[in-house]
């Protein structure tokens, strides 16, 4: 079977993993933008292909129009490969309504009209674009959904308004996160791995260490965890501490003030596969995002890989959280500090209830999320399409 998965997600290193787990079962190559603009991390390439175990990413100039968000770009390409590939799946990893989606479906139907058409979608949100933006968009949704085949949804709720507004049949839709977690990077850990977390990156855990890792952004609700600790050290009298990992718009107010909070520690920016040493250090994770009418979480990543390592975890019902946590973690309302600090609290003091959540958690992980379970489940759309 081969397989072209076209989208921009595979430029960077950790997200190749999950072409070689797929590459176990099926011949696979991919179409990529050779630059993409991330929140954090930018990538530009200049080799026209990135060989890999079992897998080629061929990278394609692309064109953006004039004051087009970074998404909405075409590939300078005439084929995508498609003519020498011959693959049986096309997979495309973009809503129906972007102009690559759109390209990439008149090409697959061009150059090999045999193949069979899987998209994953994720925006679990409805962006409007104002009312001849919105209507050009859902008319161009709606006539294109039918000729998708299968439907890989990253969440819920993005399956919701596929099957509401764009009238996709939710029997031709099938769960799965986008990409899997390294077990073996993000595992359980002992006490000598903590020792040498805390010492690497110059952190002293108090009572109990906890930890976020992501986006420096409001809407991440940063701000609602440093207060949420603040309040928790005030009413239980213990030095717990709060150590944030990342990058964004929040640094610089989010440094000024750890200068001068001794229990507040900022760690800069970090390859992925140091994450799991910081996730090492920690007695729980919490993820607090927010919810805003363009924003709640895809597929929480950071999450998952903070649940595979056997930590216990915290977050807010937003999005894919709502997912993925129920039974294994802790769920609190958004933009509710109060509750998050009892939250965290109540799970500091109680360690037998905190070790079965962690236990729990890195079950679910290892069964479902994992780079294996996620290439399975690939598996077997395209098994399914193919019939």
């Amino acid at each position: 079977m081969k397989v072209l998965l076209i989208g921009h997600s595979y430029l960077a290193e950790e997200n190749q993993k999950q072409l070689t787990s797929l590459s176990q079962h099926v011949t696979v190559e991919v179409a990529s933008p050779r630059t993409s603009r991330g929140m954090i991390f930018n990538y530009d390439v200049a080799e026209n292909a990135i060989l890999g175990q079992g897998w080629r990413i061929r990278l394609y100039d692309k064109l953006v129009p004039p004051k087009f968000p970074e998404a909405a770009y075409i590939f300078k390409s005439l084929t995508l490969g498609l003519r020498k590939f011959q693959p049986d799946v096309v997979h495309i990893e973009g809503d129906p309504f972007t102009p690559f989606f759109l390209q990439s479906f008149l090409y697959a139907r061009l150059w090999s009209a045999q193949a069979k058409i899987v998209c994953t979608v994720k925006q679990n949100t409805y962006t409007s674009r104002g009312m001849l933006g919105d209507a050009i968009k859902d008319f161009v949704t709606r006539q294109l959904v039918p000729h998708v085949d299968r439907f890989i949804t990253v969440n819920r709720g993005v399956a919701e308004i596929y099957r509401d507004r764009f009238g996709a049949d939710p029997e031709r839709m099938t769960y799965c996160t986008h990409l899997g977690v390294d077990t073996e990077l993000f595992s359980p850990w002992d006490d000598v791995a903590r020792k040498k977390s805390l010492s690497h990156f110059s952190l002293e855990r108090g009572a109990a260490l906890i930890g976020y890792c992501g986006r420096l952004v409001d809407y991440k609700g940063v701000s609602d965890l440093v207060t949420a600790v603040e309040l928790l050290r005030s009413r239980s009298q213990r030095d717990y501490r709060l150590a944030l990992l990342g990058d964004g718009p929040m640094r610089e107010e989010l440094a000024a003030r750890a200068r001068h909070t001794p229990w507040l520690y900022l760690l800069p920016p970090i390859p992925h596969a140091e994450v799991a040493q910081f996730l090492k250090g920690l007695d729980l994770f919490v993820m607090p995002p927010r919810i805003l009418p363009w924003h709640v979480e895809h597929d929480a990543h950071a999450l998952l890989e903070a649940m595979a390592t056997g930590l216990p975890c915290i977050a807010t019902r937003c999005g894919a959280i709502e997912d993925v946590l129920p039974g294994v973690g802790v769920l609190v309302d958004p933009e509710q500090p109060e509750s998050l600090s009892d939250a965290i609290g109540e799970l500091l003091v109680d360690n037998e209830r905190a070790s079965r959540l962690g236990k729990d958690g890195c079950t679910r992980i290892t069964e479902e999320y994992s780079l294996k379970s996620v290439a399975e489940a690939y598996l077997h759309v395209y098994r399914q399409v193919l019939g």
